[in-house]
């Protein structure tokens, strides 16, 4: 009896547990969102051939034979970028370069750990990277033994923590130099590898986090590494900062006595800077406040450099290249001088960024550019022309392309031109250049800068912007010479009128009449070449009443203001009349403005729960006429047209309404809802499932945990802050090539299929130092980032990958970028001329197909579902065919149904759905993204095999097997313990 009890107990169990799994399996699978993310963590679809030969229809063929062969190329590039983007800062007496066979001592407890890249979705695995030794090594340069020892060692500290958690807001944080003094045998090793010292100084960067102002440690947290869950201030020092009120970005106590270390014990030291985010700089070249340093001869900007980058830097120490890499950041000297420190992340106070309704503060965040175009040099330089070169010395240590070499240039330029403008006129100038070294061949770095009279209380200008820039290739010592062509399009002086600043009835792109200064440089005065007597410069006239553009250049859209609500929404921003006077207006982000009223909270708060859309005849988005749609889901052989048929067809060819025809709404629900790194098959009409990978450092997936993962045996590459500061768009697009390449081949050891979609490039601005991503933006200027991101896509275009160019836009900060949406406020002038100007590049000049939005809202509506961004000016205005995406899509404030109405496409996510799909405007704008998405696949490498007589099967994910093997198993457990206690019954009657 105790034995048949046993039986029906443990039966029981296993029944609970059968049913229990049951139920797991079947939501698991049908709820798409964690059906698709638990694809993208552990695996998912694979696709197997069918029938047909699909080597006869290969319509993107990479220059390389496989995977390995393609990664040893892409790594040799890298190295190559960084050859090329190492910044040389300072060079005295001709420090630099190194005698081979050196023997050196390399101080920095982060040289043994140097960084390569950020934290977050673009993270690179390190495991084999190229360390700093080895770079010294293979340029035959010895260091000292000991001393790397010693940093290897626990004695010298526990080292750099772990990246931190998205979404933490920081008081400060571990710079984890090892503190002196150094145990004596160290001391005593120097003497053996004194031909100079290397000094390494290293900052982090990463996602979903800014970098700290402050360098206390936030009391939310008890571990050796606190937790920062919220801002609150606290006396507890960093380890090794000096005070809490110190920064990041400056020199702690135990890196300043580090370098005292090397200066007292070196005559020759040689600093590397191993961030991507411009530290403060003074220590370099004020002898003044820093007299122990006057052994610091010598500076080399080294970044982040991905995985083969250290290579590059034992060539350039010991001058087998000369460095030709210039700033695309400006290096201020008190990073409290800038003007976007008063509103950047939490303003250094709890919740100083959210929104109050009188005394409560509400999960509403907000950041205000209340610089308006005076960031980054456009600021520095302007000041400067207003003020004097004191003012520049005791601000601004390096400017804006900026960089040094071992050998001299001397330019000398020619234009043809009348000096008075027309309209639509381009300016020419051929500049020759000449090597006039004796000792090193090297390459220039060419600038061309354009300065616009300003005029009081009309459009605000900048003093100097950059136009246009060039590499020159190699060129030989003792009068090697080359040529570069500069160009500037009459159009592209203009500056963009908001608010008809000069009261002559018109709002758009101007020049005003006047005289315009063309001023023609080299890394030695980068953006401050305007201050020199003797920079090459040109003199244009503009003649009386200017220039108006009303209509788009490419397309002939009417250009008109898109954003007037979020413009006004701020009263006042900072203008350069009487030198900046109303630079206190800065400080009004956090103190004025924070104050709103409970309308704007109950308005905002319904905007973050939206479950419906309610269309009116009012919108634009709204159509009366249903489209043809099918009510059931037509097999492959009943389709009639193919996404193949459709290959380089054009976006407004009639066969894409005929294929549409073909897909049932539940269809495109699914395809839209579900862009976890991918976009799904669609078996019917033959469109494949796609790998979109992360991310601008190169292809990674960020979710995916599985041992053999389908992206892998991908380059690692330098951050694009240091392919910016090559200032080569030719290795912008050779990186672009170079990641079509790999893509193309992509899932060599799995099913074939290439790596089709690329998160990147990333172009967001570096508006402000402590920004946590600068690492994967290329730099503080929009020009410059639309050169090298446009030449990034075209080179991947080539190849047939589409690039989703990232944020979409104004995602300049991360601190609270997705909780609600950080509202962020600026004029339209700075939006067109700065934060928007890479994506219109990227669309006008690279073509891309693809496009990703961002968690923030521009004013109070999300970016990604902003009609005025996604149609009005993207599609509209400049042209864009294809899809955009979603950032990363968890909130209930980035809703799918606003999504597709705004002109997004695609969420990035698990599944997450329109709310329903009933009506005429719903359909339509299903069909649009729906097409969108299509369009993109169909001119991509993803086609690759995809041809009539070609057919391809989908498997089930391995892991829905497991699932239900292990729920048979419990049942037939179940069921054969019921059976014996039924058999034993039966006997005891």
């Amino acid at each position: 009896a105790t034995k048949s009890k046993s039986h029906v107990v443990f039966s029981s169990i296993f029944l609970a547990l059968f049913v229990v799994l049951l139920v797991i399996t079947i939501v698991i699978t049908q709820n798409k969102f964690l059906y698709y993310t638990i694809c993208s963590v552990i695996g998912g679809s694979e696709r197997y051939l069918k029938e047909g030969d699909p080597a006869e229809h290969q319509y993107y063929v990479s220059e390389y034979e496989n995977k390995s062969e393609v990664l040893s190329a892409a790594y040799d590039l890298n190295e190559e970028i960084c050859e090329e983007g190492f910044v040389l800062l300072k060079n005295e007496n001709g420090a630099l370069p190194l005698s081979k066979n050196s023997k050196v001592t390399v101080f920095g407890k982060n040289s043994v750990d140097i960084v390569l890249g950020g934290s977050g979705s673009n993270a690179g695995s390190s495991s084999g990277a190229t360390t700093l030794y080895e770079g010294l090594e293979q340029a035959n340069i010895q260091y000292n033994p000991t001393l790397k020892s010693y940093y290897e060692s626990k004695q010298s500290g526990s080292g750099r923590p772990d990246p931190l958690p998205m979404g933490s807001i920081l008081t400060g944080w571990p710079i984890a130099e090892a503190a002196l003094p150094y145990p004596q045998d160290v001391q005593n090793s120097y003497s053996e590898y004194s031909d100079a010292a290397l000094v390494v100084l290293s900052r982090v960067g990463g996602e979903g986090f800014d970098l700290p102002r402050t360098m206390f440690w936030n009391d939310s947290g008890s571990s050796a590494v606190k937790k920062y869950t919220d801002w609150k201030e606290g006396s507890d020092l960093i380890p090794g900062a000096r005070s809490t009120s110190d920064h990041y970005l400056q020199l702690d106590q135990n890196e300043t006595d580090m370098l005292k270390e090397a200066c007292e014990n070196f005559d020759k030291v040689i600093v590397l800077i191993n961030s991507s985010s411009t530290l403060e700089l003074g220590f370099l070249d004020d002898p003044t406040h820093y007299a122990y340093h006057e052994n610091i001869v010598g500076a080399l900007w080294i970044g982040a450099p991905g995985y083969t980058g250290l290579a590059a830097l034992g060539k350039i120490l010991t001058g087998e290249v000369t460095p030709s890499g210039s700033t695309a950041d400006t290096y201020a000297r008190n990073c409290k001088n800038d003007p976007t420190w008063y509103n950047f992340g939490n303003n250094m106070e709890r919740y100083g960024n959210a929104y109050m309704v009188g005394d409560t503060k509400f999960a509403a965040y907000y950041v205000e550019y209340l610089e308006g175009i005076y960031s980054g040099y456009r600021y520095w330089e302007t000041r400067a022309f207003s003020s004097d070169q004191a003012w520049y010395k005791n601000n601004v240590v390096y400017p804006f392309g900026y960089g040094l070499s071992y050998t001299d240039f001397t330019l000398s330029a020619v234009n043809e031109n009348a000096t008075a403008l027309s309209k639509d006129g381009k300016l020419t100038f051929n500049v020759n250049v000449q090597n006039v070294g004796v000792n090193y061949d090297g390459k220039e770095t060419v600038q061309l800068y354009y300065s616009a009279p300003y005029n009081s209380d009309e459009i605000e200008k900048p003093h100097v912007v950059l136009g246009d820039f060039a590499k020159t290739q190699v060129l030989t010592k003792n009068g090697g010479t080359g040529n570069v062509t500069l160009e500037l399009n009459v159009r592209d002086m203009a500056s963009y009128d908001y608010n008809d600043a000069n009261n002559n009835g018109f709002k758009g792109y101007e020049l005003d009449e006047g005289e315009y200064t063309v001023y023609i440089t080299n890394g030695k005065q980068g953006a401050h070449c305007w201050a020199d007597q003797n920079v090459i410069k040109f003199k244009f006239t503009v003649p009386q009443g200017g220039f108006q553009y009303s209509t788009d250049e490419v397309t002939g859209t009417d250009i008109n203001n898109l954003f007037d609500d979020v413009s006004n929404h701020v009263d006042e921003y900072l203008s350069r009349k009487n030198n900046f006077q109303n630079f206190n207006v800065l400080a009004k982000g956090y103190t004025e403005h924070r104050t709103v009223t409970q309308q704007f909270r109950d308005e905002f708060d319904a905007s973050c729960r939206v479950t419906a859309v309610s269309d009116s005849v009012s919108d634009p988005w709204y159509s009366e006429n249903m489209p043809e749609q099918s009510k059931r889901v037509l097999s492959s052989q009943e389709t009639k047209i193919k996404l193949y048929d459709l290959i380089g067809k054009s976006y407004n060819d009639a066969l894409w309404d005929e294929l549409l025809n073909q897909l049932t709404v539940a269809q495109m629900v699914e395809l839209i809802s579900t862009g976890n790194f991918r976009t799904l098959q669609i078996e019917n009409i033959d469109k494949p499932l796609t790998t979109d990978a992360d991310g601008p450092m190169g292809y990674t997936i960020f979710m995916d945990g599985t041992e053999k993962p389908a992206v892998y045996d991908t380059c690692y590459y330098a951050s694009e802050v240091i392919l910016a500061s090559t200032y080569n768009e030719e290795l912008a697009y050779k990186m672009g090539k170079m990641v079509g390449n790999e893509g193309v081949i992509g899932n060599e050891r799995g099913d074939g299929a290439p790596y089709s979609g690329w998160y990147a490039p990333a172009m967001n601005i570096h508006r402000n130092q402590f920004g946590g991503r600068n690492f994967e933006y290329y730099s503080e200027d929009g020009y410059l980032s639309s050169v090298m991101a446009s030449n990034v896509v075209k080179g991947a275009r080539e190849m047939g990958v589409y690039t989703y160019a990232k944020h979409f836009a104004l995602n300049d900060q991360e601190t609270n970028r997705d909780d609600t949406g950080l509202i962020t406020w600026a004029n339209e002038q700075a939006m067109r001329e700065i934060y928007f100007a890479p994506f219109e590049s990227c669309v006008k000049d690279g073509k891309t197909t693809a496009m990703m939005s961002s968690f923030n809202r521009i004013g109070t509506t999300w970016a990604g579902g902003n009609y005025e961004l996604l149609t009005k000016l993207l599609r509209e205005e400049w042209g864009f065919n294809g899809m955009v995406i979603t950032d990363y899509n968890l909130k209930d404030y980035m809703n799918a149904d606003n999504m597709i109405r705004a002109g997004g496409d695609l969420n990035l996510s698990g599944g997450k759905s329109p709310s329903s799909i009933t009506s005429a405007t719903d359909v339509t704008a299903l069909r649009k993204a729906t097409k969108n998405i299509l369009y993109t696949v169909a001119n991509s490498c993803a086609m690759n095999g995809y041809a009539d007589g070609v057919v391809w099967g989908y498997t089930t994910p391995w892991w829905v097997y497991v699932l239900v093997g292990v729920d048979v198993a419990i049942f037939a457990t179940a069921a054969t313990l019921w059976t014996l206690w039924f058999i034993k019954k039966k006997k005891s009657i």
